[in-house]
C-alpha cells in the first residue's frame, strides 16, 4: 500500500511538473523512458493515477472484517472466520457467559 501510494504521488508530481521534476532532482534533461512513457501516454497514466490507483489502494485499506473482541483478548465473534455477520444468538451467548445480564432480567 506504501509503494502504491509512493507511486501515485511521484507520477502525480511528474504529471504536473513535468521535465520540471527531473531538474528539481539535479538531472540536466529527462531519462528517455519519459518521453516514451509519459509523453506519449500522458491520457491514460493520468487516468490511471487518479482514478485506477486509489481504487486499488482502497481495497488494501477495506477488509469487511468484523470482529467483537471481549476483554481486549478473547474474540467471540469474527466475520472473517464465518464468513457471515453476527446473529443475536452469537453474541449474547458468550457475553452471558462473561457475566452480562440482560435488561429486565432478574439474576436467578
Amino acid at each position: 500500500m506504501k509503494f502504491l501510494s509512493l507511486i501515485q504521488l511521484a507520477g502525480m508530481a511528474v504529471a504536473l511538473m513535468g521535465e520540471n521534476v527531473f531538474r528539481l532532482i539535479g538531472m540536466s534533461r529527462p531519462p528517455s523512458w519519459y518521453g516514451d512513457i509519459v509523453v506519449k501516454n500522458a491520457v491514460p497514466l493520468c487516468i490511471g493515477l487518479y482514478l485506477i490507483v486509489p481504487q486499488i489502494l482502497n481495497g488494501y485499506i477495506v477488509s469487511n472484517a468484523f470482529e467483537v473482541v471481549l476483554d481486549g483478548t478473547e474474540t467471540i465473534f469474527s466475520k472473517i472466520a464465518t464468513g457471515r455477520m453476527p446473529q443475536a444468538e452469537d453474541l449474547i451467548d458468550p457475553l452471558t457467559k462473561f457475566g452480562l445480564m440482560s435488561v429486565g432480567v432478574a439474576p436467578q
